[in-house]
């Protein structure tokens, strides 16, 4: 059970998120180093989530609002009717050919998620919404933003129309798009989205929108042949986050480890001592890395970030680098107490009375991958984003 104060709507959609990736392997945090990812996924791919899936939604949502704020929808029905509309908008993609990356097509009607709950946050970080309520509030005030006429204008002589809740530099909703759409963006609207997020300034993001030739099909950023070719500061947020990822990828596994044996399945045991022990070898090799890592900076950049830390969190990331790096034996890590202990300890820091190590019942409810993938940063759902508004801008 989550228990959360719904203080704000980025706190509403922070736990949202967390529900939403259970079935995710490599987002999962079973070991509270949460926080240091996000920063990192933020600096270098802003305005996104896990959870989003293609570029066009980001204009999709704000077209379904604007035609029912013309319509003068009566704030009482928005909710329904919107979520009327993104239905819709399930088949009009299939409509037009679509198969790949349509949020709701096996739920359907019954769809919990819907697009614009996935993409509120991000369309107000790119400044694609402008009212800066929650969904729930922007679904109470939505008789504010009805459009106002030409004549009323003119009759009081107002200077300006009332607020909009959408950017007014938007491109128009194509005729028709709730009966037949597809992800391909024109070259106006993949120009806008691009413009968006270049507004950030330099980031990895951006930066990759400007490379129309990069090849980014790698399974992370800083094996791209496009990470090498970028300026020094992000390659040093680029740097930051391989270290880390790769580093503490050790200890989720051991986590997962120390689940197989406490479960008993052999096979699984054979299977995660095997990729231990290929970690062990991949760290060994990158060694002159990670000692002239300044992790000093590393800790800066976390904690001026918006993304919250705890001290124990802290120490723990540091005394599991420390022991990998300290290592004699880094190969046998599967059976090295102290790297147990250092996750045995943490765990039960995080879950308290759900760990799982030394709790059958909680074992019970183990999916043989609890984050055990390695970070990526939001990578695999980045790079087709990103390669959506490519090919937009031609």
């Amino acid at each position: 059970m989550f228990t959360w104060v719904d203080f704000a709507e980025d706190d509403r959609r922070k736990m949202a998120d967390v529900i939403a990736l259970f079935s995710e392997k490599e987002t999962r945090d079973e070991l509270g180093i949460g926080g240091i990812r996000d920063t990192f996924a933020d600096l270098l791919f802003p305005a996104t989530s896990t959870i989003q899936t293609r570029a066009r939604y980001f204009l999709f949502i704000p077209w379904i609002y604007q035609e029912l704020e013309r319509r003068r929808t009566l704030p009482a029905d928005i909710e329904r009717l919107a979520r009327r509309d993104e239905i819709r908008l399930i088949r009009a993609l299939e409509n037009g050919g679509e198969t790949d990356g349509i949020i709701g097509t096996l739920a359907r009607d019954k769809l919990a998620r819907l697009p614009s709950s996935i993409y509120w946050a991000g369309l107000g970080r790119l400044g694609i919404r402008r009212f800066a309520g929650s969904q729930e509030q922007y679904h109470r005030e939505f008789a504010t933003f009805y459009p106002t006429s030409l004549r009323r204008l003119v009759a009081e002589d107002e200077g300006t129309a009332g607020p909009a809740a959408w950017s007014t530099s938007l491109p128009s909703a194509p005729s028709g798009f709730l009966e037949k759409a597809a992800f391909g963006l024109s070259k106006r609207e993949a120009k806008y989205l691009a413009e968006r997020i270049w507004e950030f300034g330099p980031t990895v993001f951006g930066s990759l929108l400007g490379s129309a030739d990069a090849e980014i099909d790698s399974a992370f950023v800083w094996d791209t042949t496009f990470a090498a070719n970028l300026g020094p500061s992000l390659r040093s947020q680029i740097a930051h986050a391989q270290n880390f990822s790769e580093l503490m990828h050790g200890a989720a596994l051991l986590y997962n480890f120390m689940l197989a044996c406490e479960a008993n399945r052999k096979s699984l045991q054979d299977e995660y001592r095997e990729e231990l022990a290929t970690w062990a070898e991949l760290i060994e090799a990158a060694e002159p890395r990670y000692l002239s890592w300044d992790r000093k900076l590393f800790w800066t950049v976390v904690r001026e970030s918006m993304h919250a830390v705890s001290p124990a969190a802290h120490k723990f990331v540091d005394r599991w680098i420390d022991h990998t790096l300290r290592s004699a034996k880094l190969t046998r890590i599967a059976d090295d107490a102290a790297a147990q202990s250092l996750v045995v300890a943490r765990e039960a820091q995080v879950k308290r009375t759900r760990k799982r190590i030394g709790n059958a019942r909680a074992l019970e409810r183990w999916n043989e991958a609890s984050g055990a993938g390695q970070i990526d940063y939001r990578w695999f759902r980045v790079k087709i984003i990103a390669d959506d508004i490519r090919q937009g801008l031609g």
